[in-house]
């Protein structure tokens, strides 16, 4: 179909659509559809719906397939859908198409290229590689199953015998390495084990209830059962010690209050990792997302109950033409449908209260003092702490979702609580102690976190602009997709912690340092870098046109040809270890490891 016919099917769809709308319930066509009419004639436009007004990538994925934003073409037949849940609408248009892995036009040449570069980096998937070479299917199929293959994943949420380390290594074949592809299978399967049993002290009664050899036939590794094998003398101590390292470890693990939810729920649960690998494929191939449909009509490849749609693995492979609000989001709290003008327990004083074991839904605590009180394995839903004073509070093991805390004062506050779609705008969160949490998609703009140790938290996709990061110190913490778009960093710590695919663009970092941490696609352009430290993986890291005085960069495979160095002014000295690490076109490091331009 070509363009011309296309957005006239567009444009009579939609006003037959607006009568039909008037005619049958008397009122016009819906806002948010009259806004769509203005895009009918541009044409390679994309549509993204959202659960918030910001265009991001959720790192939580209940499918096999590669994070990024999925997106349907700008077409009547898929105007339905806009009918779904999702109260925002996103037109997309796509700044390089170029850069776009177009199912449709992907030949055989480009398959046999793209097949030899994954066989440099997956070595041990050789036979897979070579099957692609010989696969009957259409080069755009073969592409997305093989590096689906590479990263399998089966549908319970086991990971299969697949490497899920982007280069594989010797040492990383060793049965003793705790960071061994059996060993990250064998924790993937307790960690399955433990979702089916509902809570880890089930899973420790199923366990050890269970007999040794079954224990051993459900979670030995290849290398386990090698050894195994060998053993001619000691068969009944070697499984009675590997049940009890067994116990040992599920024990080891954490299941979040949300992954528990899901799993009462039958949501079916698919691991991160596979799913961020996977789109980390293709950027490495040099897409920035995949499209199953342009011209002509998909072959539902990216998912076969969407034949025609589009993956982008980053928010810069597009730009938002427009964010359309279907429905106002109503920000008050409300009850039973009516509005809290006078929330009953706005302004109380509740100093240092115990809230435990309870359930709190659709309460206001506006402006109330809570200083120093104490909320603990309660369930806390819709409600409104903005402005209150819940300095040195203590939040332990509570379910917190959807829950306002604009300019609230958490100074000194202890918490270890899951937060769900929480706003912290303007927050004073100074000096704060928060682990073992995950507060995925919350937001933080405008909010102090100076001072503040921060460990253990999943952290994907919120948003940290304009956010106070001073002398913050983070640990172990999982960044993906997350904003820090006009924050303040300055001798704020990172440490082992995942950042792939964070933008930092265009801040001012001093003193700060990023050590052992996953910066693989970390957006660091246009930075001003003084007295920074870079140190674990760095590949694809965008370092194009930043300032350095300073920097020292630490790659953890003694490689940084990937990282882009395009337009960075050096200032003073600036330092590589290893000296022998490969650097990028135009540029090296001399004996000593100083970064020197060619």
């Amino acid at each position: 179909m070509s363009h011309f016919t296309l957005r006239s099917f567009i444009r009579s769809s939609l006003l037959e659509m607006s009568t039909r709308y008037k005619r049958e319930t008397g009122e016009n066509f819906p806002r948010w559809q009259e806004k769509l009419k203005k895009y009918e004639d541009e044409g390679g436009l994309y549509v993204h719906f959202g659960s918030v007004p910001k265009l991001g990538i959720n790192p939580q994925n209940q499918f096999n397939t590669p994070t990024g934003i999925y997106a349907y073409p700008m077409n009547s037949k898929y105007i339905d859908d806009f009918a779904t849940d999702n109260p925002y609408i996103f037109i997309l248009r796509i700044n390089d198409m170029s850069s776009m892995l177009v199912l449709e036009d992907y030949t055989e040449s480009d398959l046999n290229a793209d097949l030899d570069k994954l066989a440099e980096m997956y070595p041990n998937h050789e036979s897979k590689i070579e099957d692609a070479r010989m696969s009957s299917t259409t080069p755009g199929q073969t592409i997305w199953e093989t590096i689906n293959k590479i990263t399998d994943q089966d549908s319970e949420g086991q990971t299969g015998k697949e490497h899920l380390n982007k280069r594989v290594n010797p040492a990383a074949l060793d049965p003793n390495n705790s960071q061994s592809s059996s060993n990250i299978l064998q924790r993937a399967a307790l960690h399955s084990f433990m979702k089916q049993q509902g809570d880890k002290t089930r899973a420790i009664r199923a366990l050890s209830a269970m007999p040794e050899d079954e224990v051993f036939s459900k979670f030995a590794s290849e290398g386990e059962t090698s050894r195994y094998a060998r053993d001619t003398r000691g068969k009944r101590a070697f499984l009675a010690a590997f049940k009890k390292r067994m116990i040992q470890s599920i024990s080891a693990l954490s299941m979040s209050d949300r992954d528990m939810n899901r799993q009462k729920r039958g949501e079916s649960y698919v691991s991160n990792s596979v799913s961020t690998e996977k789109s980390k494929i293709f950027r490495a191939l040099g897409y920035a997302g995949v499209i199953d449909g342009y011209e002509t009509q998909g072959a539902g490849i990216i998912h076969p109950n969407e034949a025609t749609q589009a993956v982008f693995f980053t928010t810069s492979a597009v730009s938002v033409q427009e964010m359309i609000e279907k429905e106002p989001q109503l920000k008050a709290i409300h009850w039973q449908g009516k509005r809290l003008v006078t929330p009953p327990k706005s302004g109380g004083n509740y100093a240092g209260q115990e809230i435990k074991n309870q359930t709190l839904e659709f309460e206001a605590y506006v402006h109330a003092n809570l200083k120093g009180s104490a909320f603990r394995n309660s369930q806390i839903k819709r409600c409104d702490f903005s402005g209150a004073n819940m300095a040195g509070t203590i939040m332990y093991r509570n379910s917190v979702e959807e829950c306002l805390f604009a300019g609230t004062n958490l100074k000194g506050a202890l918490i270890s609580t899951d937060f769900d779609t929480s706003d912290f705008k303007g927050a004073n969160m100074s000096q704060i102690k928060l682990s073992d949490s995950s507060l995925e998609g919350c937001e933080f703009v405008g909010a102090d976190l100076s001072g503040g140790r921060l460990s253990h938290l999943k952290l994907n996709s919120a948003d940290f602009s304009d956010t106070n990061l001073t002398q913050t110190r983070f640990e172990d913490t999982d960044f993906q997709f997350t904003q820090f778009n006009g924050s303040t960093l300055d001798g704020t710590k990172f440490e082992f912690c995942k950042l792939s695919d964070t933008s930092f663009e265009g801040l001012t970092l001093i003193n700060v340092n990023l050590m052992s941490c996953d910066l693989s696609g970390v957006n660091l352009s246009q930075c001003t870098l003084e007295g920074v430290t870079l140190s674990g993986d760095l590949r694809w890291c965008d370092l194009s046109h930043s300032t350095w005085k300073g920097v020292r960069l630490y790659p953890q495979n003694g490689d940084l040809s990937s990282i882009n160095m395009d337009g960075v002014t050096l200032m003073g000295k600036n330092w590589v270890s290893p000296p022998g690490t490969r650097m990028p076109p135009g540029w090296r490091a001399d004996g000593s490891g100083l970064i020197v331009e060619e």
